[in-house]
Protein backbone atom coordinates (compact mmCIF):
# COMPACT_ATOMS: atom_id res chain seq x y z
CA UNK A 1 0.00 0.00 0.00
CA UNK A 2 2.76 2.22 0.89
CA UNK A 3 4.21 1.75 -2.51
CA UNK A 4 1.07 2.32 -4.44
CA UNK A 5 1.35 5.73 -5.94
CA UNK A 6 -2.75 5.25 -6.52
CA UNK A 7 -3.38 4.71 -2.91
CA UNK A 8 -0.89 6.91 -1.11
CA UNK A 9 -1.44 9.71 -3.06
CA UNK A 10 -5.83 9.60 -1.20
CA UNK A 11 -8.94 10.47 -3.18
CA UNK A 12 -9.11 11.52 -7.03
CA UNK A 13 -11.12 10.34 -9.95
CA UNK A 14 -8.28 8.97 -11.75
CA UNK A 15 -7.55 6.75 -8.10
CA UNK A 16 -11.37 5.34 -8.17
CA UNK A 17 -11.35 4.44 -11.80
CA UNK A 18 -8.32 2.53 -10.81
CA UNK A 19 -9.55 0.87 -7.69
CA UNK A 20 -12.56 -0.12 -10.13
CA UNK A 21 -10.72 -1.56 -12.89
CA UNK A 22 -7.34 -3.00 -11.53
CA UNK A 23 -6.62 -6.29 -10.28
CA UNK A 24 -3.69 -5.27 -8.28
CA UNK A 25 -1.76 -7.40 -4.96
CA UNK A 26 -3.78 -9.94 -6.38
CA UNK A 27 -7.40 -8.94 -5.67
CA UNK A 28 -10.01 -7.09 -7.00
CA UNK A 29 -11.50 -5.29 -3.88
CA UNK A 30 -12.29 -2.00 -5.06
CA UNK A 31 -13.91 -0.32 -1.67
CA UNK A 32 -11.21 -1.56 0.49
CA UNK A 33 -8.73 0.42 -2.19
CA UNK A 34 -10.97 3.38 -1.85
CA UNK A 35 -11.17 3.03 2.22
CA UNK A 36 -7.25 2.95 2.25
CA UNK A 37 -7.25 5.90 -0.23
CA UNK A 38 -9.83 7.95 2.25
CA UNK A 39 -7.37 7.78 4.88
CA UNK A 40 -4.53 9.02 2.71
CA UNK A 41 -6.00 11.58 1.94
CA UNK A 42 -6.67 12.62 5.73
CA UNK A 43 -3.38 11.33 7.26
CA UNK A 44 -1.24 10.69 4.61
CA UNK A 45 1.20 7.83 5.50
CA UNK A 46 1.49 8.15 9.05
CA UNK A 47 0.64 4.45 10.01
CA UNK A 48 -1.26 5.37 13.54
CA UNK A 49 -4.47 6.24 12.29
CA UNK A 50 -4.69 3.89 9.51
CA UNK A 51 -4.47 1.27 12.51
CA UNK A 52 -6.97 3.07 14.10
CA UNK A 53 -9.64 3.00 11.26
CA UNK A 54 -9.34 -1.03 11.41
CA UNK A 55 -9.69 -1.12 15.20
CA UNK A 56 -12.74 1.11 14.52
CA UNK A 57 -14.46 -0.85 11.95
CA UNK A 58 -13.37 -4.27 14.25
CA UNK A 59 -15.31 -2.38 17.25
CA UNK A 60 -18.44 -1.31 14.97
CA UNK A 61 -18.84 -5.15 13.46
CA UNK A 62 -18.25 -6.46 17.16
CA UNK A 63 -21.73 -4.11 17.88
CA UNK A 64 -23.68 -4.66 15.23
CA UNK A 65 -23.12 -8.50 15.72
CA UNK A 66 -24.62 -8.24 19.11
CA UNK A 67 -27.42 -5.94 18.06
CA UNK A 68 -28.40 -8.13 15.02
CA UNK A 69 -28.24 -11.33 17.12
CA UNK A 70 -30.14 -9.84 19.88
CA UNK A 71 -32.93 -9.16 18.19
CA UNK A 72 -33.33 -11.76 15.75
CA UNK A 73 -33.00 -14.66 18.61
CA UNK A 74 -34.01 -12.72 21.83
CA UNK A 75 -31.03 -13.83 23.44
CA UNK A 76 -29.37 -11.17 25.20
CA UNK A 77 -26.47 -12.52 26.90
CA UNK A 78 -25.65 -15.84 24.19
CA UNK A 79 -25.47 -12.32 21.78
CA UNK A 80 -23.42 -11.27 23.94
CA UNK A 81 -20.96 -13.79 24.23
CA UNK A 82 -21.28 -14.16 20.80
CA UNK A 83 -20.07 -10.71 20.05
CA UNK A 84 -17.17 -10.92 22.75
CA UNK A 85 -15.86 -14.06 21.64
CA UNK A 86 -15.70 -12.13 17.93
CA UNK A 87 -14.25 -8.69 19.57
CA UNK A 88 -11.66 -10.68 21.80
CA UNK A 89 -10.28 -13.84 20.28
CA UNK A 90 -6.67 -13.89 19.22
CA UNK A 91 -6.98 -14.99 15.87
CA UNK A 92 -8.81 -11.92 14.99
CA UNK A 93 -5.68 -9.66 15.68
CA UNK A 94 -4.05 -10.31 12.31
CA UNK A 95 -7.07 -9.26 10.67
CA UNK A 96 -7.09 -5.81 12.57
CA UNK A 97 -3.16 -5.15 13.40
CA UNK A 98 -2.37 -5.44 9.72
CA UNK A 99 -3.40 -2.45 8.23
CA UNK A 100 -3.39 -3.99 4.60
CA UNK A 101 -6.22 -6.75 6.10
CA UNK A 102 -8.80 -3.75 5.78
CA UNK A 103 -10.62 -5.92 3.32
CA UNK A 104 -11.03 -8.58 6.13
CA UNK A 105 -13.13 -6.08 8.92
CA UNK A 106 -14.44 -4.22 6.11
CA UNK A 107 -16.19 -7.42 3.83
CA UNK A 108 -17.68 -8.42 7.66
CA UNK A 109 -18.58 -4.86 8.57
CA UNK A 110 -20.88 -5.16 4.91
CA UNK A 111 -21.93 -9.09 5.96
CA UNK A 112 -23.15 -8.22 9.22
CA UNK A 113 -25.17 -5.29 7.97
CA UNK A 114 -26.08 -7.56 4.74
CA UNK A 115 -27.40 -10.23 7.66
CA UNK A 116 -28.97 -7.75 9.74
CA UNK A 117 -30.93 -6.03 6.57
CA UNK A 118 -31.72 -9.83 5.53
CA UNK A 119 -33.36 -10.72 8.69
CA UNK A 120 -35.27 -7.40 9.53
CA UNK A 121 -36.86 -8.59 5.36
CA UNK A 122 -37.48 -11.95 6.77
CA UNK A 123 -39.70 -10.45 9.93
CA UNK A 124 -41.18 -7.61 7.79
CA UNK A 125 -40.95 -8.04 4.27
CA UNK A 126 -40.36 -4.51 1.92
CA UNK A 127 -38.41 -4.54 -0.93
CA UNK A 128 -36.22 -1.62 0.48
CA UNK A 129 -34.96 -4.26 3.21
CA UNK A 130 -34.46 -6.57 0.17
CA UNK A 131 -32.51 -4.16 -1.83
CA UNK A 132 -30.53 -2.80 1.23
CA UNK A 133 -29.37 -6.63 1.93
CA UNK A 134 -28.63 -7.06 -1.89
CA UNK A 135 -26.19 -3.84 -2.05
CA UNK A 136 -25.00 -4.12 1.81
CA UNK A 137 -23.56 -8.37 -0.05
CA UNK A 138 -22.77 -6.41 -3.00
CA UNK A 139 -20.14 -4.08 -0.97
CA UNK A 140 -18.86 -7.05 0.71
CA UNK A 141 -17.92 -8.70 -2.24
CA UNK A 142 -16.26 -5.30 -3.07
CA UNK A 143 -14.33 -4.90 -0.03
CA UNK A 144 -13.12 -8.90 0.09
CA UNK A 145 -14.74 -11.41 -2.12
CA UNK A 146 -14.50 -14.25 0.63
CA UNK A 147 -18.18 -13.40 1.61
CA UNK A 148 -18.87 -15.24 -1.35
CA UNK A 149 -20.76 -17.84 1.03
CA UNK A 150 -23.17 -15.14 2.43
CA UNK A 151 -26.12 -16.79 0.14
CA UNK A 152 -25.74 -20.16 1.76
CA UNK A 153 -25.62 -18.63 4.99
CA UNK A 154 -28.99 -16.86 4.74
CA UNK A 155 -30.45 -20.68 4.27
CA UNK A 156 -28.87 -21.19 7.33
CA UNK A 157 -30.44 -17.91 9.17
CA UNK A 158 -33.81 -18.77 7.64
CA UNK A 159 -33.42 -22.27 9.65
CA UNK A 160 -32.15 -20.34 12.87
CA UNK A 161 -33.04 -18.29 14.16
CA UNK A 162 -35.59 -17.09 11.79
CA UNK A 163 -37.06 -20.44 11.70
CA UNK A 164 -38.62 -19.47 8.49
CA UNK A 165 -38.47 -23.22 7.36
CA UNK A 166 -41.25 -23.95 10.43
CA UNK A 167 -39.45 -26.83 11.73
CA UNK A 168 -39.91 -27.81 15.48
CA UNK A 169 -40.94 -24.97 18.04
CA UNK A 170 -38.40 -21.86 18.85
CA UNK A 171 -38.47 -19.85 22.04
CA UNK A 172 -37.42 -16.65 20.17
CA UNK A 173 -40.23 -13.90 20.33
CA UNK A 174 -38.83 -13.33 16.64
CA UNK A 175 -40.07 -16.63 15.44
CA UNK A 176 -41.25 -16.44 12.11
CA UNK A 177 -43.83 -18.75 10.15
CA UNK A 178 -42.94 -21.08 7.53
CA UNK A 179 -42.50 -20.22 3.85
CA UNK A 180 -42.33 -22.35 1.17
CA UNK A 181 -38.97 -22.99 0.04
CA UNK A 182 -39.76 -22.22 -3.56
CA UNK A 183 -39.90 -18.74 -2.05
CA UNK A 184 -36.75 -19.33 0.17
CA UNK A 185 -35.14 -20.13 -2.51
CA UNK A 186 -36.33 -17.37 -5.26
CA UNK A 187 -35.29 -15.17 -2.55
CA UNK A 188 -31.57 -15.94 -2.81
CA UNK A 189 -31.35 -16.16 -6.59
CA UNK A 190 -29.92 -12.42 -6.83
CA UNK A 191 -27.24 -13.16 -4.42
CA UNK A 192 -26.26 -16.08 -5.92
CA UNK A 193 -25.79 -14.31 -9.47
CA UNK A 194 -23.73 -11.86 -7.53
CA UNK A 195 -21.72 -14.80 -6.05
CA UNK A 196 -21.18 -16.62 -9.12
CA UNK A 197 -20.35 -13.29 -10.61
CA UNK A 198 -17.38 -13.05 -8.72
CA UNK A 199 -16.07 -16.23 -9.35
CA UNK A 200 -14.14 -15.50 -12.68
CA UNK A 201 -12.56 -11.75 -10.99
CA UNK A 202 -11.43 -13.31 -7.98
CA UNK A 203 -9.69 -15.86 -10.52
CA UNK A 204 -8.75 -13.49 -12.77
CA UNK A 205 -7.43 -11.71 -9.94
CA UNK A 206 -5.33 -14.17 -8.00
CA UNK A 207 -3.68 -15.75 -11.29
CA UNK A 208 -0.35 -14.64 -10.66
CA UNK A 209 -0.66 -15.29 -6.45
CA UNK A 210 2.32 -17.67 -5.77
CA UNK A 211 1.90 -21.56 -5.62
CA UNK A 212 -2.15 -22.67 -6.96
CA UNK A 213 -3.82 -25.76 -7.83
CA UNK A 214 -1.68 -26.23 -10.83
CA UNK A 215 1.12 -26.83 -8.32
CA UNK A 216 -0.36 -29.03 -5.80
CA UNK A 217 -1.63 -32.15 -6.62
CA UNK A 218 -5.70 -32.99 -5.60
CA UNK A 219 -4.68 -35.20 -2.99
CA UNK A 220 -2.19 -32.43 -1.31
CA UNK A 221 -4.68 -29.95 -1.46
CA UNK A 222 -7.70 -32.27 -0.10
CA UNK A 223 -5.63 -33.54 2.68
CA UNK A 224 -4.24 -30.24 3.92
CA UNK A 225 -7.87 -28.56 4.39
CA UNK A 226 -9.11 -31.34 5.90
CA UNK A 227 -6.70 -31.01 8.69
CA UNK A 228 -6.91 -27.58 8.76
CA UNK A 229 -10.59 -27.89 9.62
CA UNK A 230 -9.51 -29.44 13.09
CA UNK A 231 -6.71 -26.87 13.21
CA UNK A 232 -8.72 -23.97 13.24
CA UNK A 233 -11.59 -25.57 16.33
CA UNK A 234 -7.96 -26.28 17.85
CA UNK A 235 -7.05 -22.28 17.66
CA UNK A 236 -9.90 -21.23 18.62
CA UNK A 237 -9.88 -22.93 21.81
CA UNK A 238 -6.23 -22.95 22.49
CA UNK A 239 -4.98 -20.01 20.42
CA UNK A 240 -1.31 -20.00 21.27
CA UNK A 241 1.55 -19.94 19.45
CA UNK A 242 -0.31 -18.12 16.62
CA UNK A 243 2.04 -17.60 13.65
CA UNK A 244 1.76 -14.76 10.42
CA UNK A 245 2.31 -17.74 8.13
CA UNK A 246 1.73 -21.52 8.74
CA UNK A 247 4.05 -22.75 6.20
CA UNK A 248 2.33 -25.43 3.67
CA UNK A 249 3.70 -28.72 3.72
CA UNK A 250 3.00 -30.16 0.39
CA UNK A 251 2.62 -33.53 1.07
CA UNK A 252 0.04 -35.89 1.97
CA UNK A 253 -0.27 -36.70 5.93
CA UNK A 254 0.06 -40.55 6.82
CA UNK A 255 -2.86 -42.74 6.16
CA UNK A 256 -3.77 -42.76 9.85
CA UNK A 257 -4.22 -38.97 10.40
CA UNK A 258 -5.91 -38.64 7.71
CA UNK A 259 -8.30 -41.35 8.31
CA UNK A 260 -8.75 -40.16 11.81
CA UNK A 261 -9.30 -36.49 10.80
CA UNK A 262 -12.20 -37.99 8.21
CA UNK A 263 -13.76 -39.94 11.06
CA UNK A 264 -13.51 -37.06 13.29
CA UNK A 265 -15.41 -34.34 11.10
CA UNK A 266 -17.61 -36.91 9.98
CA UNK A 267 -18.58 -37.64 13.60
CA UNK A 268 -19.16 -33.92 14.23
CA UNK A 269 -21.34 -33.64 11.10
CA UNK A 270 -23.59 -36.48 12.49
CA UNK A 271 -24.19 -35.35 16.03
CA UNK A 272 -24.53 -31.71 14.81
CA UNK A 273 -27.55 -33.29 12.22
CA UNK A 274 -28.82 -35.88 14.71
CA UNK A 275 -29.34 -33.36 17.86
CA UNK A 276 -29.65 -30.30 15.08
CA UNK A 277 -33.92 -30.89 15.15
CA UNK A 278 -33.84 -30.15 18.75
CA UNK A 279 -31.10 -28.22 18.86
CA UNK A 280 -30.98 -26.07 15.95
CA UNK A 281 -27.88 -23.57 16.57
CA UNK A 282 -26.04 -26.70 16.25
CA UNK A 283 -26.14 -27.53 12.45
CA UNK A 284 -26.45 -23.77 11.77
CA UNK A 285 -22.83 -22.93 13.06
CA UNK A 286 -21.15 -25.95 12.17
CA UNK A 287 -22.17 -25.56 8.46
CA UNK A 288 -21.63 -21.53 8.98
CA UNK A 289 -18.26 -22.86 9.93
CA UNK A 290 -17.46 -25.48 7.58
CA UNK A 291 -19.30 -23.04 4.52
CA UNK A 292 -17.68 -19.88 4.93
CA UNK A 293 -14.11 -21.55 5.38
CA UNK A 294 -14.40 -22.58 2.45
CA UNK A 295 -13.84 -20.58 -0.06
CA UNK A 296 -9.67 -20.23 1.65
CA UNK A 297 -9.42 -24.01 3.04
CA UNK A 298 -7.41 -24.67 0.34
CA UNK A 299 -9.04 -26.54 -2.27
CA UNK A 300 -8.46 -23.67 -4.66
CA UNK A 301 -4.42 -23.12 -3.11
CA UNK A 302 -3.60 -19.56 -3.63
CA UNK A 303 -0.45 -18.61 -1.77
CA UNK A 304 1.89 -20.08 0.22
CA UNK A 305 0.37 -20.60 3.41
CA UNK A 306 -1.67 -24.06 4.90
CA UNK A 307 -3.84 -22.23 7.01
CA UNK A 308 -3.87 -18.58 8.31
CA UNK A 309 -5.47 -16.79 11.33
CA UNK A 310 -7.40 -14.25 9.35
CA UNK A 311 -9.47 -16.78 7.63
CA UNK A 312 -11.24 -17.21 10.86
CA UNK A 313 -12.66 -13.65 11.05
CA UNK A 314 -16.06 -14.59 9.91
CA UNK A 315 -16.24 -18.60 10.18
CA UNK A 316 -15.34 -18.55 13.79
CA UNK A 317 -19.04 -16.99 14.51
CA UNK A 318 -20.57 -20.21 13.35
CA UNK A 319 -18.65 -22.12 16.49
CA UNK A 320 -19.46 -18.92 18.68
CA UNK A 321 -23.32 -19.78 17.86
CA UNK A 322 -22.50 -23.53 19.47
CA UNK A 323 -20.53 -21.78 22.46
CA UNK A 324 -22.88 -19.45 23.99
CA UNK A 325 -26.43 -20.86 22.96
CA UNK A 326 -25.07 -24.43 23.71
CA UNK A 327 -23.42 -24.48 26.66
CA UNK A 328 -26.26 -23.13 29.13
CA UNK A 329 -28.34 -25.74 27.70
CA UNK A 330 -26.15 -28.79 28.48
CA UNK A 331 -24.80 -27.51 31.95
CA UNK A 332 -28.28 -26.92 32.76
CA UNK A 333 -28.99 -29.60 34.83
CA UNK A 334 -25.86 -29.41 36.57
CA UNK A 335 -25.72 -27.79 40.54
CA UNK A 336 -25.01 -23.86 40.64
CA UNK A 337 -25.33 -24.05 36.64
CA UNK A 338 -26.15 -20.44 36.21
CA UNK A 339 -23.01 -19.93 38.24
CA UNK A 340 -20.75 -22.51 35.96
CA UNK A 341 -21.75 -20.72 33.05
CA UNK A 342 -20.49 -17.16 33.92
CA UNK A 343 -17.54 -18.36 35.65
CA UNK A 344 -16.92 -20.53 32.16
CA UNK A 345 -17.65 -17.48 29.81
CA UNK A 346 -15.55 -14.96 32.20
CA UNK A 347 -12.53 -17.27 32.10
CA UNK A 348 -12.82 -17.99 28.42
CA UNK A 349 -12.73 -14.18 27.52
CA UNK A 350 -9.96 -13.34 29.95
CA UNK A 351 -7.91 -15.99 28.23
CA UNK A 352 -8.67 -14.80 24.98
CA UNK A 353 -8.19 -11.33 26.23
CA UNK A 354 -4.39 -12.01 27.64
CA UNK A 355 -3.72 -14.03 24.25
CA UNK A 356 -5.36 -10.76 22.18
CA UNK A 357 -2.68 -8.49 24.48
CA UNK A 358 -0.14 -11.02 23.47
CA UNK A 359 -0.50 -10.90 19.94
CA UNK A 360 -0.94 -6.92 19.14
CA UNK A 361 3.06 -6.82 21.24
CA UNK A 362 4.47 -8.92 18.61
CA UNK A 363 3.14 -6.63 15.82
CA UNK A 364 5.15 -3.79 16.85
CA UNK A 365 7.34 -4.49 14.97
CA UNK A 366 9.04 -7.00 11.79
CA UNK A 367 11.32 -8.55 13.87
CA UNK A 368 9.15 -9.23 16.50
CA UNK A 369 6.14 -10.83 14.63
CA UNK A 370 8.55 -12.80 12.22
CA UNK A 371 10.81 -14.10 14.36
CA UNK A 372 7.83 -15.28 16.65
CA UNK A 373 6.52 -16.93 13.40
CA UNK A 374 9.92 -18.96 13.29
CA UNK A 375 9.92 -19.92 16.71
CA UNK A 376 6.38 -21.55 16.47
CA UNK A 377 6.57 -23.45 13.20
CA UNK A 378 9.14 -25.57 11.58
CA UNK A 379 10.98 -25.19 8.28
CA UNK A 380 9.36 -21.80 7.59
CA UNK A 381 11.72 -20.49 4.97
CA UNK A 382 9.70 -17.55 3.78
CA UNK A 383 9.55 -16.44 7.37
CA UNK A 384 12.80 -17.06 8.32
CA UNK A 385 13.52 -14.89 4.79
CA UNK A 386 11.49 -11.95 5.58
CA UNK A 387 13.44 -11.72 9.17
CA UNK A 388 16.56 -11.91 7.34
CA UNK A 389 15.61 -8.71 5.73
CA UNK A 390 14.31 -7.17 8.27
CA UNK A 391 17.57 -7.52 10.00
CA UNK A 392 19.56 -6.55 7.10
CA UNK A 393 17.19 -3.16 6.72
CA UNK A 394 18.38 -2.40 10.15
CA UNK A 395 22.01 -3.61 9.19
CA UNK A 396 22.65 -6.44 11.58
CA UNK A 397 24.63 -8.42 9.60
CA UNK A 398 25.11 -11.35 11.29
CA UNK A 399 21.59 -12.15 12.35
CA UNK A 400 20.88 -11.35 8.69
CA UNK A 401 23.15 -14.16 7.90
CA UNK A 402 22.37 -16.63 10.35
CA UNK A 403 18.26 -15.84 8.95
CA UNK A 404 19.27 -16.52 5.38
CA UNK A 405 21.23 -19.55 5.90
CA UNK A 406 18.16 -20.70 8.09
CA UNK A 407 15.74 -20.06 5.06
CA UNK A 408 18.13 -22.57 2.92
CA UNK A 409 18.02 -25.18 5.29
CA UNK A 410 14.34 -25.35 5.34
CA UNK A 411 14.24 -24.96 1.56
CA UNK A 412 18.05 -25.34 -0.15
CA UNK A 413 16.90 -24.36 -3.56
CA UNK A 414 15.98 -20.60 -3.64
CA UNK A 415 18.72 -18.76 -5.80
CA UNK A 416 17.53 -15.29 -4.86
CA UNK A 417 18.96 -15.79 -1.26
CA UNK A 418 21.75 -17.90 -2.63
CA UNK A 419 22.45 -14.87 -4.59
CA UNK A 420 22.29 -12.27 -1.42
CA UNK A 421 24.03 -14.41 0.89
CA UNK A 422 26.99 -14.51 -1.73
CA UNK A 423 27.03 -11.02 -2.06
CA UNK A 424 27.46 -10.02 1.40
CA UNK A 425 29.88 -12.92 2.06
CA UNK A 426 31.86 -11.51 -0.39
CA UNK A 427 31.81 -7.83 -0.12
CA UNK A 428 30.68 -7.23 3.97
CA UNK A 429 33.29 -4.87 5.88
CA UNK A 430 32.70 -7.29 8.87
CA UNK A 431 36.02 -9.94 8.39
CA UNK A 432 34.70 -12.49 10.50
CA UNK A 433 31.36 -12.72 8.54
CA UNK A 434 33.52 -12.45 5.21
CA UNK A 435 33.53 -16.52 3.56
CA UNK A 436 34.94 -15.51 0.36
CA UNK A 437 34.93 -19.58 -0.56
CA UNK A 438 31.18 -20.22 0.53
CA UNK A 439 30.15 -17.34 -0.96
CA UNK A 440 31.36 -18.54 -4.41
CA UNK A 441 29.60 -21.57 -3.85
CA UNK A 442 26.61 -19.86 -3.07
CA UNK A 443 27.11 -17.75 -6.47
CA UNK A 444 27.47 -20.56 -8.29
CA UNK A 445 24.28 -22.69 -7.35
CA UNK A 446 22.39 -19.16 -7.68
CA UNK A 447 23.61 -19.19 -11.14
CA UNK A 448 22.82 -22.50 -11.91
CA UNK A 449 19.29 -22.92 -10.73
CA UNK A 450 18.57 -19.52 -12.82
CA UNK A 451 20.65 -21.00 -16.04
CA UNK A 452 23.37 -18.73 -16.16
CA UNK A 453 20.25 -16.20 -17.51
CA UNK A 454 20.51 -13.22 -14.59
CA UNK A 455 22.76 -10.57 -14.89
CA UNK A 456 22.38 -9.75 -11.56
CA UNK A 457 22.88 -13.00 -10.22
CA UNK A 458 25.99 -13.13 -12.77
CA UNK A 459 26.88 -9.65 -11.03
CA UNK A 460 27.45 -11.35 -7.63
CA UNK A 461 29.05 -14.76 -9.39
CA UNK A 462 31.57 -12.08 -10.48
CA UNK A 463 32.21 -10.47 -6.98
CA UNK A 464 32.69 -13.94 -5.94
CA UNK A 465 35.43 -14.52 -8.25
CA UNK A 466 37.36 -11.68 -7.74
CA UNK A 467 36.56 -12.14 -3.62
CA UNK A 468 38.74 -15.60 -4.16
CA UNK A 469 41.41 -13.92 -6.60
CA UNK A 470 40.10 -15.55 -10.12
CA UNK A 471 39.39 -12.50 -11.95
CA UNK A 472 39.82 -13.77 -15.55
CA UNK A 473 36.69 -15.39 -14.18
CA UNK A 474 35.25 -12.60 -12.88
CA UNK A 475 36.02 -10.37 -15.93
CA UNK A 476 34.38 -13.33 -17.89
CA UNK A 477 31.62 -13.58 -15.89
CA UNK A 478 30.77 -9.73 -15.40
CA UNK A 479 31.37 -9.32 -19.51
CA UNK A 480 28.35 -11.82 -19.75
CA UNK A 481 26.35 -9.81 -17.29
CA UNK A 482 26.67 -6.58 -19.25
CA UNK A 483 25.46 -8.50 -21.76
CA UNK A 484 22.12 -9.85 -20.83
CA UNK A 485 21.74 -6.85 -18.82
CA UNK A 486 21.80 -4.45 -22.22
CA UNK A 487 19.93 -7.39 -24.14
CA UNK A 488 16.72 -7.38 -21.49
CA UNK A 489 16.68 -3.30 -22.03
Amino acid sequence: MVQNDHVNTGLSLENIKWALTQSHSNNWHPLTWISHMVDCQFFGLNAGPHHLTNVIIHTLNSILLFLVMARVTGGLWPSAMVAAIFALHPTHVESVAWISERKDVLSTFFWILAMGAYCSYAQQPSRKRYGLALLWFLFGLMSKPMVITFPAVLFLLDYWPLNRFGMGASKSKQTLQSVPFKRLLLEKVPFFMLSVLSVPVTLYAQRNAGPSLHDMSFAVRISNALLSYLRYIGKLFWPVDLSILYPHSHTVPATGILLGTILLLLAITVLVLVFGKKYRYLPVGWFWYVGTLLPVIGIIQVGNQAMADRYTYIPFIGLSFILAWGLPTWLRHLPFSHYLVRIGAMVMLVFFTLGTWRQVTLWQHSITLFEHACEVTDHNYLMQDFTARAYRIRGQAPETIAYWQASLASKPEQPTILNELSWMMSTTEDIDLRDPELSLEYARQACQLTGQKNPEMLDTLAAAYAANGYFTNAVDTMVKALSLATTEE
